[in-house]
């Protein structure tokens, strides 16, 4: 609770919300859709622009933790096309785009490029590539959806599980564990076993028989919580599974929306096992949520996250400190300019007060918060929603509303 007193008493009680971080301000020209944080802070971006800041930067580029560009990082050998997945593991940057995977290193030197267009892909405990799509054959060699590269970046002859077996079918997901991979898309066997979905393969690419998953169709992507479960995103169902592949009734399914347009396309875990979620959808839990949303841990809606783009949402990514990075193809964030990328940071909101004159006042708190503003007339313990409407200009709502009298109290309330 804040309390203070400038010409009558302010008082404020709330909890911490999610809100849009004013100080990280990335200006790009074009759509995020990848997303990657180095052990150093520093973020990795990939997607369809080709200017950052004012500077011309295509397809790929690295920030500094305040948004800034990190000139530093200009790798030769870059994708020329745009860039749709990154992954940082072991301090080497993988990179998807339809021109073929790479690996640089830290410092942005080219490791290897597999010269093939993958859907989705992630990489294991020995630096080996698993990566998925639709395909049956690479090159001369038989590989059904899913395959796998050497460290080395060349094709892994003896990985060759099999994924689906006609036309239509693929992976367009792909979570490692250790050596293991989760697979999911649109597929009904695994390995000529039925799998609807949602597989478990081994490092000897055989199928994991403890592992029974079954999904909703397609399944877009995969997340790890900390605690060995795994979230899964598919196009209208966002849903936890137990770690034999089982759903998890601990976590209520929550659906997109009514539309068949609706969808969910990324997910997260945070630290807490709060997922993360973003997508096209425009669903009301209690509370409209708009391209992205935030739940707790036993898939109820999270009222301290009211983010809302004006856009899809292709990528998430959760840093040390415990702030979010989204990225798509938006450009307002709460009303907000943001075009591409956002940062989301949690604070307590402050109710201000500053005099307006003719026994009026003017009160503001930040426009991410989701609560409502009360008042009540001193010596009353009634509380009652502030009848004037409020505005939003540049992230903060503003109240000008009436205080003559005996004085009146106010509070911001969370929803």
């Amino acid at each position: 609770m804040w309390c203070g007193i400038a010409c009558l008493l302010i008082c404020g009680e709330t909890r911490a919300q999610s809100t849009l971080d004013n100080g990280f301000n990335a200006t790009l020209n074009g759509a995020v859709s990848a997303i990657a944080i180095q052990a150093d802070g520093k973020i990795l971006v990939g997607g369809t622009f080709t200017v950052i800041n004012g500077i011309p930067k295509s397809f790929l580029a690295r920030l500094n933790a305040d948004g800034s560009l990190d000139n530093s990082f200009a790798p030769a050998g870059a994708p020329a096309q745009f860039v749709s997945r990154i992954v940082v593991r072991d301090g080497n940057i993988h990179v998807a785009a339809p021109d073929g995977l790479r690996r640089f290193d830290s410092g942005g030197t080219l490791a290897w490029h597999f010269a093939m267009s993958v859907l989705a892909f992630d990489v294991d405990s020995q630096q080996r590539v698993v990566f998925g799509g639709q395909f049956s054959r690479i090159g001369n060699e038989f590989h059904r959806n899913v395959a796998r590269l050497t460290v080395n970046g060349t094709l892994d002859s003896t990985f060759v599980p099999v994924i689906g077996c006609c036309p239509g079918e693929g992976v367009n997901a792909i979570l490692v564990q250790g050596d293991a991979a989760f697979v999911g898309g649109l597929f009904q066997s695994a390995n000529g076993s039925v799998a609807a979905h949602f597989a478990k393969i081994g490092s000897n690419g055989s199928t994991d028989t403890g592992f029974v998953g079954t999904s909703d169709p397609p399944v877009f992507s995969l997340a790890a919580t900390s605690d060995g479960k795994i979230l899964r995103a598919s196009q209208q169902i966002l849903a936890r599974h137990l770690s034999d592949g089982s759903i998890d009734p601990a976590f209520a399914s929550v659906s997109a929306g009514g539309s068949s347009d609706d969808r969910f396309v990324t997910v997260v875990s945070q630290t807490d096992g709060k997922p993360i979620v973003g997508g096209d959808f425009s669903f009301d839990g209690g509370a409209t949520r708009k391209h992205v949303a935030r739940f707790n841990s036993n898939g109820t809606l999270d009222s301290s996250f009211s983010i809302e783009a004006n856009g899809s949402v292709r990528a998430i990514a959760v840093e040390a400190n415990g702030a979010v990075l989204i990225g798509g193809s938006f450009t307002t964030i709460n009303g907000i300019a943001r075009t591409g990328l956002a940062r989301i940071v949690t604070q307590q909101p402050v109710l201000k007060i500053a005099a307006a004159g003719a026994g009026n006042v003017v009160l503001s708190w930040p426009a991410g918060a989701n609560a409502v503003l009360e008042t009540c007339a001193l010596n009353d313990a009634t509380w009652s929603p502030v009848g004037s409407a409020s505005v939003n200009i540049n992230g903060t709502r503003y109240v000008t509303n009436s205080a003559s009298g005996g004085g009146r109290l106010y509070r911001l309330r969370g929803q």
